[in-house]
């Protein structure tokens, strides 16, 4: 009996609280206070472009992808209703500050397709890429990134023991992060690793190997922006 009178007295002041409230702060209230822009800047339309440039490939399917999106509140009492207009990108492959290839795409509304997969757009280590978004209204956006060499484990020498392996990657300035497979007998052990500030980047990772008949070790290297 106390717990449903208890129970009633809750909902009672819930639904009071809300019926007293303005849409703003009843949004405060289920939300939290939200972030607002420094200097108090009002909030600016706008794109977010997301790439991925590979040099490796599935069979003879590039693994190359350029995702584009609206720029919105994170959090709004009110829902947007804009939509995303046409916009045109560019791919550009640049070799001593000279574009030695492209690659044009649109979209145009009201297409859902903000995903581009350029299969004719091959990529290498090392390269250097910079892509220019553009849409009428909006700021012109631009990136750029240079693709990772390819990793380079010191002496080529891997030390193990039964239950470790131990390496160390070559610095490199174009890697900032470095995710490491090692396949033994069927399993799978992974670590993720920060390329060291100087100098090279140890590894150590702990696997069962005193048995292991197969063993495979792959490195991928990611440049500082996907890090």
């Amino acid at each position: 009996m106390k717990k449903q009178l208890y129970k009633f007295l809750f909902t009672a002041c819930l639904s009071l609280l809300f019926v007293g409230c303005n849409d703003d702060t009843r949004f405060v209230i289920l939300f939290g206070q939200q972030p607002t822009f420094l200097g108090g800047h009002p909030f600016v339309q706008g794109l977010n472009i997301f790439g991925v440039i590979r040099p490796d490939s599935v069979g003879q399917k590039s693994m190359n992808l350029i995702y584009l999106e609206k720029v919105i509140p994170a959090v709004s009492p009110t829902p947007d209703s804009t939509v995303l207009l046409d916009f045109n990108v560019q791919l550009l492959k640049i070799d001593q500050q000279i574009v030695v290839d492209s690659l044009c795409y649109s979209y145009h509304y009201p297409d859902t397709t903000y995903t581009h997969h350029p299969s004719n757009f091959g990529s290498q280590a090392g390269n250097h890429f910079k892509i220019i978004c553009k849409s009428a209204g909006l700021p012109i956006l631009t990136a750029e990134t240079v693709v990772p060499n390819l990793p380079v484990i010191v002496g080529n020498a891997i030390i193990t023991s039964p239950d470790k392996a131990k390496f160390s990657v070559a610095a490199d300035t174009t890697a900032f992060l470095y995710d490491v497979y090692l396949f033994v007998d069927g399993q799978q052990y992974f670590q993720r690793i920060l390329r060291a500030n100087s100098g090279n980047t140890y590894v150590e990772m702990t696997a069962t190997l005193s048995s292991s008949q197969h063993r495979k070790l792959m490195i991928y290297a990611y440049d500082k922006n996907l890090s």
